[in-house]
């Protein structure tokens, strides 16, 4: 410490003689000697902290035992009602307006051929009656000629099918197309797959050609169709493909007679503008089940395009008739009630 101190008494004197002025006595200076610090013996150990007398009770008491209840009573079973009470109709408020509801068949059955099946039936007479009435009626150049009703199940198919063979057996060259998309019945009648068809034409741009399938009955052709349009199968009917079909049709001058066989009037908005295409209408009545009201409307509706005649199915004139006149009145399917021939009269 002694040698630092003289370093700087040394230093100090230098630099006052270089600026002439005298270096104090030194006696003013004071320098406080270092304090002995005392080294730390790591090998005691270090003072513990001063711990802290918890006092805990000497003894605990528990309980001996503990009290369950010897069983736990749950109900056996659980009684739920038998039979839960639902209102067996929903009443509908009177200020709400309800369509009335049209009847479908509950599944697809194949309008029944009776023309040329090889049996004797008093309907396929009345079909003679019926392709000789619309051969003189139809004008030379209004041959296609479109067949509907009302309601579904009334035999619009059934006439369609056997009209169209009854042409063709008398030597007409006959295309019969089903343009119902919503219930596409026709190619059932034959066996054959609705592969093409109207469908494939308006939808997928097929030729005319690559839609028409042969029947089996000598001057039938058919254009079938399927049911994968039915969700919009009113603008598909509407489109201008639909009307270039018609004209493709007439165009090819290979047919005397085009059948369309339609979608009830009543139940598919479609027929109304179909029957804008077709020349003549044939509208099929069924007896006791189509209502002057529905005939009606449904007539009013297509007023626009001519109407041949309506055609009276199911039929069945009363026992004394036929027997003094052989034939009855009216075009009748086979299997009515108290009929002599059986058969599947279904549209």
């Amino acid at each position: 410490m002694s040698r630092i101190y003289e370093a700087l008494l040394k230093a100090e004197r230098e630099r006052s003689a270089a600026g002439g002025t005298e270096v104090p006595n030194r006696s003013w200076i004071r320098v406080r000697p270092p304090t002995a610090v005392e080294p730390i013996d790591f090998a005691q150990p270090a003072p513990s902290a001063p711990t802290r007398h918890v006092e805990t009770p000497s003894h605990v008491e528990t309980p001996a035992r503990v009290e369950t209840p010897a069983r736990v009573e749950t109900p056996s079973r659980v009684e739920t009602p038998s039979r839960v009470e639902t209102p067996s109709r929903v009443e509908a408020p009177s200020w709400v307006e309800t369509r009335p509801r049209i009847e479908a068949p509950s599944r697809i059955e194949a309008p029944s051929q009776v023309v040329g099946a090889g049996r004797y039936s008093r309907a396929s007479d009345q079909f003679q009656v019926l392709a000789s009435h619309l051969q003189a009626l139809a004008e030379q150049d209004s041959r296609v000629v479109m067949v509907t009703s009302s309601a579904p199940a009334e035999g619009k198919s059934f006439v369609s099918l056997n009209l169209a063979i009854t042409l063709a057996r008398l030597g007409r060259r006959v295309l019969l197309v089903d343009i119902d998309l919503r219930n596409p019945k026709l190619h059932h009648t034959f066996n054959l797959a609705p592969l093409g068809g109207l469908t494939g034409y308006l939808l997928d741009n097929l030729p005319l050609e690559s839609c028409l399938s042969d029947t089996g009955v000598r001057n039938l052709t058919l254009v079938a169709t399927s049911s994968r349009a039915a969700l919009f199968s009113s603008e598909i009917l509407a489109s201008p493909r639909m009307r270039q079909f018609v004209a493709d049709v007439r165009a090819a001058g290979r047919w005397d007679y085009v059948v369309l066989d339609s979608a009830p009037v009543l139940a598919a908005s479609e027929t109304q503008i179909v029957a804008h295409m077709a020349d003549n209408l044939l509208f099929v009545v069924a007896a006791n089940r189509t209502g002057r009201g529905a005939i009606a409307r449904s007539l009013e509706l297509l007023k626009a395009t001519p109407l041949l005649g309506l055609v009276f199915n199911r039929f069945e004139p009363p026992y004394s008739h036929r027997v003094e006149y052989g034939y009855g009145y009216g075009y009748g399917a086979p299997g009515e009630s108290g009929g002599r021939h059986g058969g599947d009269r279904r549209s």
